[in-house]
């Protein structure tokens, strides 16, 4: 669990961050998008993003991540997956479950093209939320 810890302070501070402190990221969104799944179980297309500031926390130490919205997202960590890294994109995923007991898998995209650009996926059975989200350095 620990290398797995590791790797993913790794990918999340890849655009060159040097303070690494504490197991606790914060980010802020920049724009939403959903995808949904129809009766016959077919994916929309994405919506056009839309402008969001939220803010979101990333604590490895609680294994948690919260989405601070409207209505609070807590998101309980119950296994962190292995860092994936493409030629374009370095992937941090994990699963969770919600606090309603929803499962969900959420996947941290470092986009390595796009300026270390990060989104966030957050994958349920019938819709899928992305976020584009910058990191912040002081919380």
């Amino acid at each position: 669990m620990k290398t797995i810890r590791k790797a993913l302070l790794f990918l999340l501070f890849l655009s060159g961050s040097s303070q690494l402190y504490s197991q606790d990221y914060r980010f802020v969104t920049t724009g939403v998008s959903v995808a949904e799944k129809d009766k016959k179980g077919k994916w929309s297309d994405y919506t056009e993003f839309r402008k969001a500031e939220i803010i979101i926390d990333l604590n490895t130490q609680k294994n948690r991540i919260m989405v601070y919205s409207n209505v609070e997202q807590l998101f309980k960590i119950i296994k962190y997956f292995d860092v994936k890294s493409t030629p374009t994109d370095d992937i941090a995923s994990f699963q969770c479950v919600t606090n309603e007991g929803d499962d969900c898998t959420i996947a941290i995209y470092t986009r390595k093209k796009q300026g270390n650009r990060k989104q966030m996926y957050i994958y349920y059975n019938d819709r899928i939320v992305v976020y584009n989200m910058k990191y912040l350095k002081d919380k």
